[in-house]
């Protein structure tokens, strides 16, 4: 599974820098770029978070992935 190429592709789609993105939805830069590398799984309520921040609902970040 390649989720964390995916959030990083809509997020930067979306023009959202990494500072941005992961200030949005409560998270550190440092940890949304190891979660972007594939170097960190995110749990179920940073997923949620990263899927709302986004705009995308969960089950198709996954389908995307």
């Amino acid at each position: 599974m390649d989720l964390g190429n995916q959030i990083k592709n809509i997020r930067q789609r979306k023009g959202l820098t990494q500072a941005e993105f992961a200030l949005s939805i409560g998270i550190t830069q440092t940890y949304l770029s190891q979660i972007e590398g594939n170097r960190k799984e995110p749990n179920l309520s940073t997923l949620k978070a990263i899927g709302e921040g986004l705009g995308v609902p969960l089950p198709i970040l996954f389908f995307l992935s």
